[in-house]
């Protein structure tokens, strides 16, 4: 979860049986918006490092924090795909709201094609099973 308790937002893990809340970001001016990976190794967030918001996948046990976007500075509503593989988020481009694809490697980065309007809030359909 997400909590200002130390003065800017940041990412926060508490025991589903309750207890001590537990600070997982340190990196950055401000971490937000968690997504649990569907294997449940990593996070995706959006991150402020002093660069604007970033959509970035924090691993859990490395406790490291990759940037998907360095060039972006208006990241946001991040999501994995179900698989875990990519990760889509809505991004500023030319003043306008488009989605960006990204691996969850940070290696392969792909805008998403509108022709006419502004699209946001991406989000992925789920897996058929047959």
């Amino acid at each position: 979860f997400t909590s200002n308790r130390s003065g800017k937002p940041q990412i926060y893990e508490i025991s589903a049986n309750g207890g001590q809340a537990s600070r997982l970001t340190f990196d950055g001016k401000e971490n937000h918006a968690p997504v649990v990976s569907p294997d449940g190794k990593k996070l995706l967030m959006i991150t402020n490092q002093g660069n604007g918001h970033q959509a970035a996948i924090y691993d859990l046990g490395s406790r490291q924090t990759l940037v998907l976007n360095p060039s972006s500075r208006n990241d946001e509503r991040a999501t994995f795909a179900p698989n875990g593989a990519m990760v889509i988020f809505s991004t500023k481009s030319g003043g306008r709201a488009t989605l960006r694809g990204v691996s969850a490697d940070g290696r392969f980065s792909y805008k998403l094609p509108s022709t006419d309007a502004e699209v946001m809030e991406p989000a992925w359909s789920p897996f058929l099973n047959k």
